[in-house]
């Protein structure tokens, strides 16, 4: 077994519960984890063997630019749970990050972990 990162991935999308929140698109900062078998691809040297990082990436983009939210937590939720059904991972840890989400310019962020068996 082995990981893979994604970080600092940085998304636009509508997130938030303050009508002012819902007017326009916000930056979202996306740190994702998988937890993969990484045996064949370390020796095949081969794509094709292993996760494509970038098709993760596409994927989030896709999800994340397309929906709105109102919560972090649902985002997280439905990045972790989208990432299980698509690919070959046996877990996923995600932590989805909002900049200048509180009045004191401060980001906030929320972070979990779900595996196959929890889908």
């Amino acid at each position: 077994m082995g990981k893979i990162y994604i970080r600092n991935l940085e998304l636009a999308c509508i997130i938030g519960c303050k009508p002012e929140e819902r007017l326009k698109k916000r930056t979202v900062n996306i740190n994702i984890e998988l937890v993969t078998d990484l045996s064949k691809p370390a020796r095949t040297d081969r794509i094709e063997d292993a996760v494509d990082y970038q098709r993760v990436a596409d994927l989030v983009e896709q999800l994340v630019s397309g929906t709105e939210f109102n919560l972090l937590e649902r985002l997280t939720e439905d990045i972790c749970n989208k990432i299980l059904n698509e690919f070959d991972v046996s877990s996923v840890r995600v932590c989805t990050g909002k900049p200048g989400a509180l009045k004191q310019k401060c980001s906030v962020a929320v972070e979990m972990e779900r595996s196959k068996k929890t889908v």
